[in-house]
This record gives C-alpha cells, structure tokens and sequence, in this order.
C-alpha cells in the first residue's frame, strides 16, 4: 500500500473530509488530494513532501512514521532531479542571418507597432526633381482705366451720362427683384394664418377624442430606473430544515463571503446525494438587514459538478415564506442566477442535492456569494 493509500483510508475511516484536513493542517487541498494520489509535485520536493505527510497524519491521529517509509520505497528521484525536472532541456538554436547581397533578397515584415516603411533592398529610390512651382494664372483681368488728356496727377471726372448703359440695366432689375421678393413674402405672411390656425383646431378637437398627454415624471425623479449594484449582507447564517442554527458548519458560515477557494464554506458530508436520506437539503440564509429589490446573483462553488440548487427571497427567515425565484441544475464552479426583481430582506441559498468528494462521499462547498440590485 503507498502512502497516499494509507493518508486517504485513514481520512475516511475518521469520517474527515479533504476541506477539514486543509484547515486543521493549514496546506491547500489540492496539495493534499494530490498526495492521496500518491502525485507530490505540488509539496516543492522530497523534504516538503515528508512534512506534508506527517502533518497529515498527525491531523488523522496516525503514525506517520510507516506512511513516510512507504514513501521513501516508493524510490522517487533525488533532490536534484526535482529541481531538474523543471528546467527545460530544449536547445536554442539561432536562426541564419538573412542575406543581403544580392538584390533578390525580400526583408520580413515589419511589426505592427513599427512607423517605418519597408524599403525593398535592389531598389534605387525614386529620383525628386526640384522646380519651379507654377505662375498662377489670373482668374481675370480688368479693363484699363481710359487716361482723358489733361493733368495724369490730379482726378479724373467721369461724367454719368458718360457710363456704359448696362449699369442702368443691372439697377434696375435689382429693384425689380426686390419688390418681387417683398410681394412672395406678403403673400405667404397671409396665407400662413390660417394654416397655422387649422392646425391649432385640428390638434384641439385630437384632444378632445381622448388623446393622452405625455406622462409626466414626480418632482424630483428622472423618470429612469436606478441601476442595479452591489449589495452587502449584513450577515450570514448556516441554515437547515429546522432554520438558523440547524444548518451545516455554522461556524464557517462567514467563509461563504470571504472568496477564498482554499478556505471555502462546506456542509457535513453524506454517503448519498440526498443526504442520506436524513434531511431534505441545507444551504446559507443572507439577512440585508433591510427589504431590497434583488436581480442577480453570482455563487462560486467548489470544482466537482452535481449540485442542485435554489435561491429564495422572502420577507421572514422560514423556508416556508421565502419564494424560488431561481434554480440551477448539476452545476459547479461559478454559477450565475438571473431574478424577477424580487423584494425582500432574506435570500437563501439552498441546495438539494450534493455533489461528490475525492473521499467517495458527498458534500458541497461555497466561498463566494455576490447579489446585485437596488436598496
């Protein structure tokens, strides 16, 4: 028999569980499950494993002295082989320099983060020639200004008569085009009347058939709804069939908020799924400390998958008057449960049915809980 046999008979003929063994000897349960597999490369090599073991025994009320000789036979590899066995042994070979004598030759590509361009190597760059930038043409060029005989310094009158006959032409239809402007907005000034008029009739007689009028928020609301949060229990309960202080493991009840996976929340451990046959489930009672609208909540449970369970929210602490608002089958791990915004003060986590240890029994384990809604 190896010593991990020996370790594991011996818990369950105490009647212990992995999670107990972790708190009475301090290390991790996956360290002790994988020791009861006779697997110790979690224990940080052979003197850490022989310490791991003895506390473990000491833990069950065994001697450790046979456990830590059938250790010794088991003929595992030298201190030095631990630390070996991590190292990799895989050679790194270099790669080629690439070459770039002949001009054939294509760079790799370049990294997604880099700004540059990629300059093909045989390539000469593209000759700039620099010139003259062109003359802008003229857009138009003005008539010259006649120069009448006389004095070139002094001003020149120009008589109006003397003006080309197009300016008359271009005042007037400027005047034509304002008074044809003014008429179109008379016109519409007064034929806008009665239309608005009409339409001020039509939505009155709208209203008079029974129309409804926007709704109107409270003072003091902005007609939106408060999103949900985080809530924060004002305290925790083991609770069973019989109510608080009936439940499994009550002094470890407040281990359920902690969210320490290594230092979980478990019930007693029973030798079928339905707790043999004993009771009809057991479970975690939150009390709010006031009534609060809840719509989510999120249970991290331990690993192993098969456990049935149920939130329920009610007003009173009795199993009877909390309503189920939510359910999960077969679950492990993290499970997430959507509500109907229920109210009230007390939410209950209660399971059914247990899902399988490492000891071949049953039991269920929870470290974290986290409701969300509104107070």
């Amino acid at each position: 028999m190896t010593a991990g046999d020996m370790l594991a008979r011996a818990r369950r003929d105490a009647g212990l569980s992995i999670a107990e063994i972790s708190i009475r000897t301090r290390i991790r349960q996956n360290v002790i499950d994988g020791i009861e597999h006779d697997d110790y490369s979690a224990c940080g090599g052979e003197a850490g494993a022989r310490s791991d073991i003895a506390a473990i025994a000491q833990a069950l009320g065994v001697d450790s002295e046979p456990v830590v000789q059938a250790y010794n036979a088991t003929g595992l590899p030298a201190e030095s082989d631990w630390i070996a066995a991590t190292k990799s042994t895989e050679r790194a070979v270099p790669e080629p320099a690439p070459d770039v004598s002949t001009p054939s030759h294509e760079p790799g590509p370049v990294a997604a983060d880099e700004d540059t361009l990629p300059i093909m190597m045989g390539q000469p760059p593209e000759p700039v020639t620099a010139g003259e930038l062109p003359r802008p043409a003229p857009i138009g060029e003005m008539a010259p200004r006649p120069i009448l005989p006389g004095d070139a310094s002094g001003p020149v009158p120009v008589a109006l008569a003397n003006q080309h006959p197009l300016i008359w032409i271009a005042l007037g239809g400027a005047l034509l085009a304002v008074a044809m402007l003014g008429g179109i907005l008379l016109i519409a000034g007064t034929s806008g009347q009665p239309a608005r008029h009409a339409v001020a009739t039509g939505r009155h007689h709208g209203s008079a058939r029974g129309a409804r009028p926007p709704e109107r928020s409270r003072p003091g609301s902005t007609g939106r709804r408060r999103p949900a949060r985080l809530l924060v229990p004002a305290s925790i309960a083991a609770y069973g069939p019989g109510g608080r202080g009936h439940g499994d493991s009550p002094e470890l009840a407040h281990q359920a908020l902690a969210g320490n996976a290594d230092a979980p929340w478990h019930s007693a451990w029973y030798t079928s799924p339905r707790f043999g046959n004993l009771q009809q489930g057991t479970g975690l009672l939150l009390d709010m400390g006031r009534t609060v609208t809840i719509t989510s909540a999120r249970i991290a449970l331990g690993y192993d998958r098969g456990a049935n369970l149920a939130l329920r929210i009610g007003t009173a602490p009795a199993l009877a008057s909390m309503r189920t608002v939510a359910r999960a089958n077969g679950v492990g791990g993290m499970v997430r449960l959507t509500t109907d915004r229920t109210r009230g003060r007390f939410v209950l986590v209660w399971f059914t049915k247990l899902p399988p240890d490492q000891a071949g029994t049953f039991q269920i384990s929870v470290y974290n809980i986290k409701l969300r809604g509104r107070w």
